[in-house]
């Protein structure tokens, strides 16, 4: 698998000869209502790498963080002689970067200024080839969410999903801007239901490789894969526990009855978890804690439920729709995002847990899979509101919608956790 990480990153602020970097001591902005308030940055692109300026205003912008303005400052030019212009532009920070070659390397230092104290309060140095550029761009983008906000980006993440691009249904990876998509499995079967591990090493998906549907296990960056034994006649769906030492799944015996089973992956067996006579599928642990969401129609119609990781103190989520599945948590377990079907079509709604106050976030077309960011801010789903399936992203008042994929069918997104 090709990879666009050849590039040495300065890990910490670098101590500067004429300016003082402070330690960070405050958070800019404190994320809370997304969408409300952002920052006002400018930063002038290097005329000479265009791949860097594009990406890097692209995660600037989708991080739902900042405003970028463009400065009306000379390239090239001393910052510190027009911070009375920039503030009048209503900027807060300013980014200065330079760029040199050095041999085959390229050699990228960025400042950024606070323009009311006029101070450098981040100053980062990057060096790598021309190729990794994009991926230089993604890495000062997320220094400068996490430095400025003290909540990590998301340019570095990853994003599986299930593509027919290459006439069968394959487990796919891309950056999580829809960049270097590139096919895991090569079955040439159907595979579906990716799922991450949570230190992002390992990818849980079902597959018909094997005949009946079967859940496999694999090591993406050594391409290692391995069916897992499972005492049931069909396993789909799977989703690891937090601590990455269970699996949830739903499963299938011999009767045909599908329930949601636990499989410890520390040696202790498999464990089923529902026993109602009805369909318990769609599990999705919750990623703080142990308990697991799912979706049930024992009460007649598809509805969402909670459980602990032990299969007791079931309650159910939702109480309006009439059909509602494919359930997954925020990060901090405070919000439900999930599918309703709405006469042919799903639709998705944004639940608090708590009070069970529910919001439609989507109008246009089927919409389906939907899950979070893990920084909680985005929402990852599939819709087919062009036509085919592709992969989109939302915020979560479902605004600043985005299309990640475009070549063929493109379903059930998983997002990555934050990777090593």
């Amino acid at each position: 698998m090709k990879t666009n990480w050849a590039f040495i990153l300065s890990s910490s602020s670098l101590l500067l000869a004429a300016l003082s970097v402070p330690a960070q001591e405050e958070i800019y902005l404190e994320l809370k209502t997304p969408g409300i308030t952002r920052l006002n940055l400018a930063f002038l692109p290097l005329a000479q790498y265009p791949a860097w300026n594009v990406t890097l205003r692209q995660d600037l912008e989708e991080s739902g963080v900042f405003t970028l303005l463009d400065p009306s400052v000379p390239s090239g030019g001393d910052p510190i002689r027009y911070f009375e212009a920039l503030k009048s532009q209503g900027i807060d920070f300013y980014l200065s970067s330079t760029a040199e070659a050095s041999g085959t390397s390229v050699v990228l230092r960025h400042n950024l200024y606070e323009v009311k104290s006029k101070k450098v309060i981040l100053a980062k140095d990057y060096r790598g080839t021309p190729a990794a550029l994009p991926s230089m761009a993604h890495t000062l983008s997320d220094e400068l969410v996490l430095y400025l906000t003290g909540q990590k980006g998301l340019s570095l993440t990853k994003i599986a999903f299930v593509s027919d691009r290459t006439g069968h249904k394959e487990i796919f990876l891309m950056n999580a801007d829809g960049a270097e998509a590139q096919p895991l499995t090569v079955h040439k079967s159907i595979s579906f239901s990716p799922a991450w591990s949570p230190d992002g090493k390992v990818l849980y998906y079902a597959s018909y490789l094997y005949g009946q549907p079967s859940l496999l296990e694999l090591e993406w960056r050594a391409a290692r894969v391995r069916k897992l034994d499972l005492p049931v006649k069909t396993a789909t769906a799977p989703s690891s526990s937090p601590d990455g030492t269970a699996l949830a799944f739903a499963g299938a015996n011999a009767a045909g009855n599908t329930d949601i089973y636990r499989l410890s992956l520390t040696g202790g067996g498999v464990d089923r978890l529902t026993f109602a006579r009805s369909i318990d599928t769609d599990p999705r642990y919750a990623p703080v804690g142990n308990s697991i969401v799912f979706t049930s129609d024992r009460l007649g119609s598809p509805q969402i439920f909670l459980m602990d990781e032990s299969g007791l103190d079931v309650r159910r989520l939702t109480l309006e729709g009439g059909y509602n599945a494919e359930p997954a948590l925020s990060p901090d377990g405070k919000l439900l995002v999930y599918g309703s079907k709405e006469g042919n079509a799903f639709q998705i709604y944004l639940q608090d847990v708590l009070s069970g106050a529910r919001v439609r976030l989507t109008k246009q077309g089927s919409n389906e899979s939907p899950s979070f960011s893990p920084n909680g801010r985005k929402i990852l789903f599939a819709s087919n509101r062009t036509g085919r399936f592709q992969v989109y992203t939302m915020d979560l008042s479902g605004n600043a919608v985005r299309q990640l994929t475009s070549e063929g069918n493109n379903t059930q997104p998983a997002w990555s956790p934050y990777l090593k």
